[in-house]
Parts: C-alpha cells; sequence; structure tokens
C-alpha cells in the first residue's frame, strides 16, 4: 500500500503521522499520485458487481483480502495513505459501493474493518477540507465522502449535504460547463454529485429538483462536445471505473440521463456506471448548429 510501483521505493507507513510526510517533495520515491491511487481501492467495486452477477468466490476472497490487508497496514491517520482529504474521501466511496452491492456475503472481520476506516473517515473528513485554490472538485469529493460515510454509518449528515448542494451550483455552472473549464474535472464533479443523488434517492430523501435540473444541464452540455473532447486539464480521477476510459465525459453524461431517464446518446455497452445508475430512456437527436456557453467561455459549431 506505500510501495510507488514506478521508482520500487517505499512512502511511509504506519510509523509516521500523516501530516508529517512530505509527499510534495518525494526524495526519489516519485510521484504520490500512483500510490495514493492505489489506496483508493476502486478495485473493490468492480470485483464486487462480478460476485454479484457470477457468484465467483475468487471475487470475494480478493475483497476481503485487500480490505483486511489495508485495514492491517494504514491505521488511522498514519501514513501516506490519509494524506489528502480526496484520496480519504474516494477510498471510503469504494468501500461503500462495494458493501452496498456484496456486503453481506463478506466476513464478519472485513465487515468490522470496513465499518473503522469509514469511522475515521468521517472523524477526518470535515476536519480538514479542501480551501482555496483546492475548493473544487477535491472539496466536492470530500464532501460527498463525509455525505455517503454518514448515511453508510446511519448518521445524518445535513451539514456535508447542504454543503454539497451548494457546491453543485458552484462548479457546474448555470450553462452546463464546469467552473473549472474543463470536461474531465466537470465529469468528476458530476459523477461525485450523481452518486450522492442515487444514494439519497435510496434512503428516501432525494435531493431537491435543482440538483438535478444542474446534473442535466451538464450532460446537455457534453452533447454539444465532439466526442473525447480533449481540452483543459485531466488527471483521470474517477469515482466509478474498471480502467482506461477514453470518453469518460461522455460516459457520465449517459449515467445521467439514466439515472434521470431522460433521452441521450447511450454509454459502451460493458459501462460500469450503466450498471450501476442506468441507460437513458430513449436516443436524444444529434446537436447542430452554434451553441455558446457564456458562462463556461466556450462555443461550439457542429455541422
Amino acid at each position: 500500500w506505500r510501495l510507488d510501483p514506478v521508482t520500487g521505493r517505499l512512502w511511509p507507513g504506519a510509523e509516521a503521522h500523516t501530516f508529517d510526510i512530505d509527499f510534495r517533495h518525494g526524495e526519489g520515491r516519485g510521484d504520490v499520485k500512483y500510490v495514493w491511487e492505489i489506496n483508493r481501492l476502486q478495485q473493490l467495486p468492480p470485483l464486487a458487481a462480478h460476485l454479484l452477477l457470477a457468484g465467483d468466490d475468487r471475487s470475494r476472497r480478493a475483497i476481503e483480502a485487500a480490505i483486511d490487508s489495508w485495514h492491517s497496514s494504514n491505521p488511522p491517520f498514519r501514513g501516506v495513505g490519509w494524506a489528502s482529504g480526496i484520496e480519504v474521501a474516494l477510498r471510503a466511496i469504494s468501500l461503500i459501493v462495494t458493501m452496498d452491492l456484496v456486503g453481506d456475503r463478506l466476513g464478519a472481520a472485513t465487515r468490522q474493518h470496513v465499518g473503522e476506516i469509514l469511522a475515521a473517515s468521517a472523524y477526518w473528513l470535515p476536519r480538514f477540507p479542501s480551501r482555496f485554490s483546492s475548493a473544487n472538485n477535491h472539496l466536492v469529493a470530500e464532501l460527498a465522502g463525509e455525505y455517503l460515510v454518514g448515511l453508510a454509518l446511519g448518521a445524518a449528515p445535513d451539514a456535508a449535504r447542504g454543503a454539497l448542494l451548494a457546491e453543485t451550483r458552484k462548479q457546474i455552472l448555470a450553462d452546463g460547463a464546469g467552473a473549472e473549464q474543463t470536461p474531465t474535472y466537470a465529469a468528476f464533479t458530476a459523477e461525485l454529485i450523481l452518486l450522492c443523488a442515487a444514494a439519497a434517492r435510496q434512503a428516501g430523501t432525494p435531493f431537491a429538483s435543482p440538483v438535478e435540473a444542474r446534473l442535466a444541464t451538464f450532460a446537455n452540455f457534453v452533447a454539444w462536445l465532439p466526442q473525447a473532447a480533449g481540452f483543459g486539464d485531466n488527471d483521470e480521477g474517477r469515482v466509478l471505473t474498471l480502467g482506461d476510459e477514453p470518453d469518460y465525459v461522455r460516459s457520465v453524461a449517459a449515467a445521467i440521463h439514466g439515472f434521470l431517464q431522460m433521452p441521450g446518446n447511450a454509454a459502451e455497452p460493458d459501462d460500469f456506471r450503466a450498471l450501476v445508475f442506468g441507460t437513458p430512456s430513449e436516443p436524444a437527436p444529434v446537436s447542430r448548429g452554434l451553441q455558446t456557453f457564456t458562462q463556461g467561455g466556450l462555443s461550439v459549431w457542429r455541422g
């Protein structure tokens, strides 16, 4: 959990408090992003889906082994895995989705370990929110993690819910463009909000209609973009994923249309989000002509 896959060197582990680790200057260990992404545990939801659909016991054993190993190697607030709020949040989300799919098939010890990781995450996330230049998709991820952990632990995450709804209006502009002016970051933000909206609906406390409307506006914005539009930053951050996705943005838009049961462009047949959120109600006509997104500062011409 602390081995850099490129350099082969180790980051500090349980012997170091997470805030004592200088992850910005890795001292030859490499870019911390690589080890952080391993610690997101995003391999678990696909394994859980495979266990659910195919009943493959190897997937169950792999899930239990990963969770038990991570729990024993990363006690709360020790090691590089706890150093960043977005990483804490994405890991918690991976565990929550996994438990929602196959929690009843996992052993008691593993379920206990998940509960302990989530409880520590719930303590950590509201105390160290992203501020200033990071008050963007990082903050949305932290709020989403806080909200979903609260639901998972039977709490009432009202503060996180209110902040998340407010950030929805800030991060997805009125014309559907992302405030960070990059389709991939906007899609990452929208996917986080979408997962929370799905959880809220399942809990019987759906988000207010303006949130769903803002998600739909983003999906309609994406419909105007050329396929795999490549402008703005892209660090390949995902919430639910099976691996490389050449058109992540369009996949999230299809998931939104599926969740809201609106016309839209269907995702690829093996798209993981379609399993979770559904598929668009029907195909949407191709957008043609000139469209200007005033708030996003973008004009698109499609002939």
